[in-house]
């Protein structure tokens, strides 16, 4: 699994920029459900979210769905990553934002 996620991380090959959102929220899922951490790929991954939501500002499209922030979430809860305060202000905003009624997300 370290071999994957430094292979995921190659800037050679385009590092994180190149997976899909979904694809980073299932990666990072099934480290946790494994509880396998990686350290430099949460530190990136950590990185995108910043990167992918700030660019978003400037923009009226979703970045995230919501099960990808709930996996995002819950798999840095599970491995006990501790995000740094850009990152929890990013996607507290974001989360904030995207929340409409009573319904929470609009899917």
């Amino acid at each position: 699994f370290a071999r994957a996620a430094e292979s995921g991380m190659d800037k050679n090959l385009g590092g994180l920029g190149r997976f899909k959102n979904q694809d980073i929220s299932n990666t990072v899922w099934a480290f946790a459900t494994l509880g396998l951490l990686h350290s430099e790929f949460f530190e990136e991954t950590e990185r995108q979210i910043i990167s992918r939501i700030n660019a978003r500002a400037s923009q009226s499209t979703r970045v995230f769905k919501a099960q990808e922030v709930a996996n995002l979430l819950w798999s840095m809860a599970t491995l006990n990553v501790q995000p740094g305060t850009e990152m929890i202000d990013a996607i507290s905003s974001y989360i904030a934002s995207e929340c409409r009624g009573k319904n929470g997300f609009d899917e």
